[in-house]
């Protein structure tokens, strides 16, 4: 069946008054961040018709977002609190267990996996002082064993490549471009080639 995602963006110019604990799982932060989360997700699905399904939001330690909206106990407060199935992004969790010092798969395993209804995969970076980035490039073998694993374990009903579709560069932190290839088409048939490898035989 058809169904809604959004990611679940905590950002410090939402609520500057925290922004002081950016950073930290301040318990005021998490009263916050649940308490007008419940009521915005609760308020969108009254207005739909289809499911709402929520997608985990990256931290990193220089952006504008706060760590507590990437912590699986908070999204797990999210989906159970207000039923919404879950979706996801295995870039995403890469990049926040990097940033907040913790095991990949102990972070994943602590996500909602049960509500899982959507995959994401997209290629990371390791840069220097940014530490690991999305960058929407190509995947690479831990991406493809991360779903192998998730198959075995949920069964979600789409999987989907996030590569390419952006400028080949990224910003930086000074705030200038750099050179990076992800719209190489033969990329990307190499990796839906493998994808569809993982799921026909998990399937």
């Amino acid at each position: 069946p058809p169904y809604l995602s959004t990611h679940l963006e905590a950002r410090i110019e939402f609520f500057p008054e925290l922004a002081p604990y950016q950073h930290q799982n301040h318990p005021l932060v998490q009263r916050v961040l649940k308490a007008h989360f419940v009521a915005a997700v609760q308020e969108v699905k009254a207005q739909l018709n289809i499911p709402l399904i929520v997608e985990n939001f990256p931290y990193y330690t220089w952006w504008w977002n706060f760590r507590w909206g990437s912590e699986p106990q908070f999204i797990t407060e999210i989906c159970q609190e207000t039923d919404c199935g879950f979706l996801l992004d295995i870039a995403h969790a890469r990049c926040s267990s990097w940033h907040m010092g913790r095991d990949l798969m102990e972070y994943i395993q602590e996500l909602p996996l049960k509500r899982l209804r959507e995959i994401h995969l997209g290629g990371v970076r390791q840069r220097g002082v940014e530490g690991i980035r999305d960058t929407h490039t190509a995947l690479n073998e831990e991406d493809y064993q991360l779903l192998e694993w998730l198959l075995s374990r949920t069964d979600p009903d789409t999987v989907t490549i996030e590569y390419g579709g952006m400028p080949d560069y990224l910003i930086n932190l000074e705030r200038r471009q750099e050179p990076i290839e992800r719209n190489n088409p033969l990329e990307l048939r190499q990796m839906i080639a493998r994808v569809r490898s993982i799921v026909g035989v998990l399937s």
